[in-house]
């Protein structure tokens, strides 16, 4: 049985890659570690509904990406990754107006381009309308007859344009493949999610999502094992415990500095923290669903969350939801039954999109006369009054602190969906930095768009002096224009290229009597038939498939958080557009038994194992307690005697392509790191987040203020002000 099938059975039942939690840590798991939170000078709230993309206005919509991504703006400086490298995932993630806007804008640039060239350096046609029509058809092949180069340097600027046609049309129909081929899915999520009493004891959060296909056949378009996930995103306060000890840990760092620290270097900034909140933290939770997936989804469903004791928003007044700092992330994949493809949907809300003492109206309506059953759109996000009695339902807080002190079902185990997994799909693998492996030396899928672009050039090159030399061994089988002014051996290589790029502008054309010729022609029409459509092959395969480009950090570090000891190490999403989500990780330690002298992989659970996102990075921890198997490891030297080795590997949902990317990274003895620590490394703000990817690898000791010897975090303002990278 294939792995994705067995995975599919046993999904909701596995504790695999996630540490239980004691009581006492409870109220630090749930925070984004390295991330600061700036609410800025008016203290405006960091999640509103402003920048989804539904509430744009229609021009805004035109020309920006399509994303409900938790963050849509991500700024990042000294990223690992060059943005040019992801131009691919802006160009499909476009709207479709938009793409053929920018198609259209590269044949006009193309065309003008090489009509300038032909007019201005080579000085034919003299007449730049003549030139532009000489150009274009080249460019699309039409080749009328009408106007045609004459000279060297024209029929070398037309032999070079034949030549960017064919690779640009080929890489723009591939492009539009991948655009095609890439799976919708037909959902509709209700504008509001309600809060409702659910019994008599609790209350509950509602999401109600419909199936948007417009097929009347109850079983055409029916999305298959569909598993649903609600995120949770929320600013809070810290405990008073956590403050307590990071106020502890800052008087301590700052009385080891010494006064010979005090006085920094030239060049060196101190970070201000009157900049950000001490107080605040990002938190992250995945709230318990009471039914996370369904064998088929076709009309409309309900995603209940109970608001027990163990959700983190048990306690919490309409007042208290109305004022907090918050977003809510409902997901959905499956798999479309019309195209047996992955399909993936998500919706964000925000505070003022939740509705406290409504449920939703009745969305179906019944025609027991035709048998009909009706679904009215119009009532996907109406609500009726269910009033919520304060007294009953609103139980006062055990703990203290955080409303999410005994929240544990986003670590009671792990569920991670995998209905998006078909046995008949290739894993993609994907890491940061590419394994020698020897086939990629020989796949075209594993060779960068450099050396394909260089085998073409240096193929079209000998595939028309080849196909030249047989031309001009029989000129006397060649029949053309008393205008041409080239040599005969230029004559037979330009014919070549016309027919090799299907111009035949007929100013070169075998003469109808010569067999040689003529049979020569068509064996060249066919290569060059094949070779377009090679070319067009390589660029579709290229295009569709999918890579995380995950940023493992450098270095593991055994550290000290809240008085726990920890395995620390970081994960970070480098793309600069496209998104991947419902992020799981596991890691594996490989040790040599020193009694039995064998290699031995052991699976080590992760407090967090699994992340809406991490185009904010995700700071990954496992705590070191006597189950697990780094307890008995105090220094370096005892890690390098058992030759100590992790592997961490990342399982996602390319939301470009909804499909499943993977990434790893091997961690050997050496590239660990003792009583460290990682440093902040960026800041959210209103509408924007801030990656400092310099901060990202950066360690200092744990008795050692974090202002001490850095740079500071940049603001937006800096970023806009010109140190974007």
């Amino acid at each position: 049985m294939p792995a994705s099938k067995k995975r599919i059975q046993n999904r909701g039942t596995l504790n695999v890659g996630t540490q239980q939690v004691p009581a006492e840590l409870r109220d630090w798991v749930h925070i984004w570690h390295g991330v600061r939170v700036n609410n800025g000078a008016e203290d405006t709230s960091i999640f509103h509904t402003g920048s989804r993309i539904e509430d744009m206005p229609f021009w805004k919509q035109f020309i920006r990406l399509p994303s409900n991504s938790l963050f849509p703006r991500v700024f990042t400086t000294d990223n690992p990754r060059k943005p040019y490298k992801d131009f691919l995932y802006v160009l499909l993630n476009m709207r479709w107006p938009m793409l053929l806007t920018v198609l259209l804008g590269v044949f006009l640039v193309n065309i003008f381009f090489f009509a300038a060239l032909t007019c201005f350096a080579c000085g034919e046609p003299t007449n730049f309308f003549e030139a532009f029509d000489l150009s274009y058809q080249t460019f699309t092949t039409i080749g009328f007859g009408v106007v045609y180069p004459m000279h060297t340097c024209s029929n070398i600027s037309m032999s070079v344009e034949s030549f960017a046609s064919m690779m640009i049309v080929s890489a723009i129909t591939g492009l539009v493949f991948a655009k095609f081929a890439k799976p919708q899915a037909k959902v509709a999520f209700s504008k509001v999610c309600v809060v409702q009493p659910y019994g008599k004891k609790y209350l509950a959060l509602v999401v109600r999502v419909a199936n948007a296909t417009q097929s009347r056949d109850v079983t055409h378009d029916v999305i298959m094992e569909a598993v649903f996930k609600v995120n949770l995103l929320r600013v809070e306060h810290k405990t008073k415990h956590i403050w307590d000890h990071d106020e502890e840990v800052s008087e301590k760092r700052r009385l080891s500095r010494g006064a010979s620290v005090m006085t920094m270097q030239h060049g060196e900034d101190i970070m201000d923290e009157a900049a950000y909140s001490r107080t605040k933290v990002l938190t992250s939770y995945n709230l318990k669903l009471l039914q996370n997936n369904f064998i088929t989804f076709r009309m409309g469903v309900a995603v209940v969350h109970v608001i027990d004791e163990s959700s983190p928003l048990y306690g919490m007044s309409k007042n208290d939801i109305a004022q907090s700092d918050m977003l809510v992330e409902v997901a959905m994949s499956g798999v479309d039954s019309t195209l047996q493809d992955t399909v993936s949907e998500r919706y964000i809300y925000t505070a003022t999109d939740l509705v406290w003492g409504y449920r939703f109206a009745e969305l179906l309506e019944f025609n027991e006369r035709n048998a009909e059953v009706i679904m009215n759109f119009a009532k996907l996000s109406a609500v009726d009054s269910a009033p919520i009695d304060d007294a009953r339902y609103l139980k006062p807080k055990l703990s203290t602190g955080l409303p999410s002190d005994n929240y544990e079902s986003a670590k009671s185990g792990y569920t991670h969906d995998v209905a998006r997994r078909r046995s008949h799909k290739k894993s993609r693998a994907s890491h940061d930095q590419e394994q020698n492996h020897p086939y990629h030396d020989e796949s075209a899928l594993h060779v960068g768009w450099p050396k394909i672009i260089f085998v073409f050039v240096l193929a079209f090159v000998v595939i028309n002096f080849t196909f030249g030399l047989l031309y001009w061994l029989h000129m006397g089988g060649i029949s053309s224009y008393s205008d041409e002014n080239v040599s005969q051996f230029e004559l037979a290589f330009y014919m070549s290229v016309h027919t090799l790029a299907t111009i035949g502008y007929g100013s070169i054309a075998p003469k109808p009597k010569s067999v040689y010729i003529n049979i020569v022609v068509f064996i060249e029409s066919m290569v060059g038939i094949i070779t377009v459509t090679i070319i067009t092959g390589i660029a579709w395969s290229k295009f569709a498939r999918p890579r995380a480009h995950i940023h493992f950090s450098s270095k593991m570090t055994i550290a000290t958080i809240y008085g726990h000891r920890c395995l620390v190490f970081r994960a970070a999403n480098t793309r600069h557009s496209g998104e991947v989500h419902e992020n799981f990780f596991r890691i594996g330690v490989i040790l040599t038994n020193r009694r039995t002298g064998l290699r031995q992989m052991y699976d080590v659970p992760l407090v967090t194992a699994e992340w809406p996102s991490i185009k904010l990075p995700a700071t990954l921890i496992h705590v070191i307690n006597e189950n697990s198997p780094f307890y008995k490891f105090h220094s370096m030297k005892e890690l390098s005697q058992s030759r100590v080795a992790v592997i961490a590997l990342l399982t996602g949902l390319d939301t470009t392509f909804s499909e499943n990317v993977y990434a790893r990274k091997m961690y050997f003895w050496d590239d660990f790191a003792y009583d460290m620590r990682f440093e902040d490394f960026a800041v959210i703000e209103r509408d924007r987040v801030v990656v400092d990817y310099e901060r990202f690898d950066r360690l200092v000791p744990e008795d050692r203020d974090e202002e001490v010897m850095t740079t500071p975090v940049l603001s937006v303002r800096s970023l806009l002000a010109g140190d974007l990278v």
